[in-house]
């Protein structure tokens, strides 16, 4: 019988969305490039950082599953000391407290809005073959600006330029959606509108799509105006487009002369992004300097596939854990991996990974005892995703058979966790690498855990048997 979910489940893309963007400050937010602003996280009139940061971390709860107005209250509390004159009378901290609530709001929807189209913008791009087409759909707002309302129901091509500036959410505080649509939708719509007036069509062609793209829409006897921010020139204006975010310095310098792209470099270079120049953020190499790797010859590092968010006490393990992972084989990694230390873990957890939206995710929680043995644990789950090591039956043979897996087995027989495929190749890899390496810190640890949870890993006589398979594995 199949399992039916009756609750929300966690946007898993839509949460790293968030908790990727690393915190800049007002100056810096300005000075961005606007293709790089959204990959960025400022609060306008909040100078202290880590106000920020906090308020970044429960943004990303919403697609948690959190409450909105749990969240909302949250994060205008976290606000309030920016907002809220404590020399003022009642009458007007209450108003303020309003302004800090009002900004709450808007902060839950703009970003929130952003991390669900961004994901959403993923999935339709896989799917463009079949939906060839976009749809601009009503918000559930009460309040909604006529422009924007205008626009419900405009189907375009998903490659049309309009939409690089008007995806939703185009504006601060949109809350309109999109959708896409299939050929014989587009042309059910089509059909539909030969028997529309004039400035009431939803497929738009020719002149009215050229208007569209000018910014001005008829709707009846009006034309509104409907362009972006960009359009009408506001200064630091907002600007939000899904396919800005996976743009390299390379394919940004594109899109500049010679002499401003210059500018931005030497600026960017200059400037601090979670303890990395700006520069090297852009391109995913937060820490890429501050490797030297004792490598195998003819090999590159792991330090090419890394891109860091934040990570605090983590750097260190870090550097030190791309050092051992470099001196053992590796296979090819077919995505980026990113590597962060997010202090909003769940309690239970010392480390997770998943893969999603074309990378990996490595969390290491800031209160991890063994944070080195945790990490390699991760990358283990990485490097089973690109060889399937743990579905190689000869390996699984080797691993399950012998005295320290019956132990195991017999002591978290009422567990499944600990005997999971995947789970005991993590814990082999993790071991191999400490074999291989003979790091004493990551020898330690194995040690550690070995004596508090018997046959969690292996006796030196099982593991010889091991590492001829795991190397074969992972060629």
């Amino acid at each position: 019988m199949p399992d039916f979910i009756f609750e929300p489940t966690p946007n898993k893309e839509a949460i790293a969305f968030l908790r990727d963007k690393p915190v800049v400050t007002q100056k810096v937010f300005k000075e961005l490039l606007p293709e790089l602003k959204a990959r960025a996280f400022t609060i306008a009139g909040v100078e202290c950082a880590n106000t920020v940061q906090r308020v970044r971390d429960t943004l990303s709860d919403l697609p948690a599953g959190g409450d909105w107005n749990i969240l909302k209250k949250q994060i205008a509390s976290d606000l309030g000391p920016w907002f809220v004159d404590q020399a003022a009378d009642a009458d007007e901290q209450e108003k303020q407290y309003a302004a800090a609530e009002a900004r709450a709001q808007l902060l839950l929807r703009v970003h929130g809005s952003q991390a669900y189209a961004a994901t959403q913008y993923r999935v339709d791009e896989r799917h463009q073959d079949a939906f060839p087409y976009r749809m601009y759909i009503s918000s559930n707002s009460k309040e909604r600006r006529p422009e924007h309302q205008a626009l419900v129901g405009v189907c375009l091509p998903v490659d049309d330029p309009f939409w690089a500036d008007h995806l939703p959410p185009w504006d601060w505080g949109c809350n309109c959606q999109s959708t896409v649509i299939s050929r014989e939708d587009y042309e059910a719509i089509q059909a539909d509108d030969a028997d529309r007036p004039a400035g009431e069509k939803l497929a738009l062609e020719g002149e009215d799509l050229a208007r569209l793209h000018a910014g001005e829409l008829r709707r009846g006897n009006h034309v509104l105006d409907v362009r972006s921010p960009e359009q009408r020139g506001v200064k630091n204006a907002y600007r939000f487009d899904p396919h800005d975010l996976t743009l390299t310095a390379d394919q940004l310098k594109g899109r500049y002369d010679a002499q401003t792209w210059q500018q931005f470099e030497n600026w960017s270079q200059q400037v601090d992004v979670d303890g990395t120049p700006l520069y090297d953020w852009i391109n995913g190499s937060a820490i890429r300097n501050q490797v030297a790797a004792a490598r195998l010859p003819g090999v590159g590092s792991v330090m090419d596939y890394i891109i860091t968010g934040k990570l605090g006490h983590l750097a260190g393990d870090l550097r030190q854990g791309i050092a051992l992972l470099d001196q053992v084989p590796q296979p090819e990694i077919s995505a980026p991996v990113v590597v962060q230390s997010p202090r909003n873990m769940p309690a239970d957890r010392n480390g997770q990974w998943h893969h999603t939206a074309g990378r990996h995710h490595i969390e290491v929680s800031p209160s991890a005892p063994f944070r080195l043995e945790t990490l390699m644990h991760e990358w283990a789950h990485v490097v089973d995703y690109e060889v399937g090591a743990s579905k190689n039956a000869a390996l699984l043979r080797v691993l399950r058979d012998n005295d320290s897996y019956r132990q195991l087995a017999k002591l978290y027989k009422n567990s499944a966790y600990h005997q999971k495929r995947e789970e005991l190749f993590a814990r082999a890899y993790t071991q191999y690498v400490a074999h291989k390496t003979q790091n004493e810190n990551l020898l330690a640890s194995i040690d550690i855990l070995a004596r508090r949870r018997p046959g969690i890993f292996w006796t030196e006589a099982e593991f010889e048997k091991i590492v001829p398979l795991i190397q074969e594995t992972i060629k």
